[in-house]
């Protein structure tokens, strides 16, 4: 069964990941940026992680968009058409200026309850000029876990999610298996832009 809620997801994805590209044209300096995801054994190496924010009225706190990355990113970003990996959640805040630190916990029922986190996606093989992914990946449970460091952020992630397997039509997707764990971890500035949400 085809899952059109991918869809919605990654157009909304797809208006950050372009504007990343736009603002990004400088290669990403070496060793600020690192992390790890595992899923289903196979080891992606993180080189990228952004932070966009706002302010939020149907939450009780603050919205931000976590977006990570893993690829080959050697000529710059503005020229990455395929990513081993993309992931963007969004996640509830108690404080604006800065993510807090703290556990954050599946909000199943979208209430945009601070210390949650809520809507995203998980992908791997994703081309860009095809819109097509080897698989994506819905949250349904787990944790994320944020701490802070001057202005270092460190992301620890045992995301619960639904697996659904991509086809040859862009942004289509069908449902393969549950409870698929993703874990790992990201290190790194989480440079801050303003979604104006």
């Amino acid at each position: 069964m085809k899952k059109p809620f991918f869809f919605i997801l990654l157009i909304a994805f797809l208006s950050i990941l372009t504007a990343c590209s736009d603002d990004d044209d400088d290669p990403i300096p070496e060793n600020t940026e690192t992390g790890k995801v595992t899923i289903e054994g196979v080891e992606y190496t993180l080189v990228f992680g952004e932070m966009f924010h706002g302010e939020y009225s149907v939450c009780q706190g603050y919205g931000y968009d976590i977006i990570l990355m893993a690829a080959d990113t050697s000529s710059g970003m503005e020229n990455t058409t395929y990513l081993d990996f993309m992931m963007q959640i969004e996640f509830y805040s108690a404080t604006t200026g800065q993510l807090s630190p703290g556990v954050y916990t599946f909000d199943l029922d979208e209430t945009g309850a601070v210390g949650c986190f809520g809507n995203g996606i998980l992908v791997t093989g994703w081309d860009e000029e095809t819109w097509t992914a080897n698989y994506f990946f819905s949250p349904t449970g787990g944790t994320f876990t944020v701490a802070k460091s001057g202005d270092y952020y460190t992301l620890t992630l045992n995301v619960i999610t639904d697996k659904h397997e991509g086809t040859d039509e862009p942004l289509e997707s069908v449902f393969v298996e549950g409870n698929v764990l993703i874990s790992g971890y990201f290190t790194g500035k989480l440079e801050q832009k303003y979604s104006g949400k």
